[in-house]
């Protein structure tokens, strides 16, 4: 019966939300919820882009002169379009 008292309450170093207690929390942590994947989705998207880049432009190469040549032109059209 004692263990009932601490379900609603806080605890030191909790990582996720309380149980909510009204409807309006739970869509505040629906959204969160939501928008954390969106952002996850987006930052893997980002993190490829960006280990594409550095993998075709790498700092050796034009360091020693090698120019190194892309046969396909990285404008990023579809990107933006999307």
């Amino acid at each position: 019966m004692n263990a009932l008292i601490f379900l609603d309450s806080s605890r030191p170093w909790q990582i996720f939300f309380q149980d909510a207690a009204s409807p309006v929390m739970e869509g505040i942590v629906n959204l969160h919820n939501e928008l954390m994947f969106f952002l996850t989705f987006i930052l893997f998207f980002v993190i490829l882009i960006l280990i594409r880049v550095i993998s075709s432009f790498s700092f050796n190469d034009s360091f020693l002169g090698k120019f190194h040549v892309i046969n396909r032109v990285i404008h990023g059209t579809e990107i933006e379009i999307i």
